[in-house]
């Protein structure tokens, strides 16, 4: 849910990353982010303007990979062992990169969407630190030795289970009770 809320490129680094099961060290809290709203009031009480003001605040923020993580990304993807992982990563560095369309990522921005959630914006905030902090790690630690290899899901940062748990239809549980852990649930904070 709220997947208007969501950088596109934070969420599309880790969306390639949850299929790979590549596990993402989070060792510290990521820093902190802010969206420039009072910390204390409650996601539910935000207008639909101050959740496109929060909105736009993460869009540049999060952590974007360089050309050679997501030509790296894109060996590990497609590869099995190292070797082939290279001989791909090479021939995406090797070609131009596709120029990113531009489009408002925040135009669907809703307030609507945080209606019952009794979370603190401060707490989303949090959220947003630690999956930064994640997504930092996992691109620093991309490399072509990984594939062919199996290796573990990332977990959803406590700061973003914590959310979950108090607004479980902004923020991810599905109708079946099952949580979205690692692919689009609270792990990927929308604002």
């Amino acid at each position: 849910m709220l997947d208007s809320l969501l950088p596109r490129r934070a969420s599309a680094a880790l969306a390639l990353a949850a299929p790979l099961c590549l596990a993402l060290a989070c060792g510290d809290d990521g820093g902190s982010f802010d969206t420039g709203l009072d910390r204390d009031r409650a996601l539910s009480s935000l207008s639909d303007d101050e959740v496109r003001s929060a909105c736009e605040a993460t869009v540049d923020s999060g952590p974007e990979p360089t050309r050679r993580e997501s030509c790296t990304l894109a060996g590990l993807i497609f590869a099995e062992d190292p070797a082939s992982c290279e001989a791909t990563r090479d021939a995406c560095l090797a070609t131009d990169p596709e120029p990113e369309p531009e489009e408002d990522e925040c135009a669907d921005a809703s307030a609507a969407e945080l209606a019952g959630c009794d979370a603190t914006v401060g707490q989303l905030e949090d959220c947003w630190a630690a999956q930064n902090a994640q997504t930092e790690a996992f691109l620093a630690d991309l490399s072509c030795s990984l594939a062919g290899t199996e290796i573990e899901e990332p977990a959803t940062p406590a700061e973003c289970a914590a959310l979950e748990e108090r607004c479980p239809d902004a923020f991810g549980s599905s109708d079946d009770g099952a949580s979205s852990e690692g692919s689009g649930g609270a792990g990927d904070p929308e604002l």
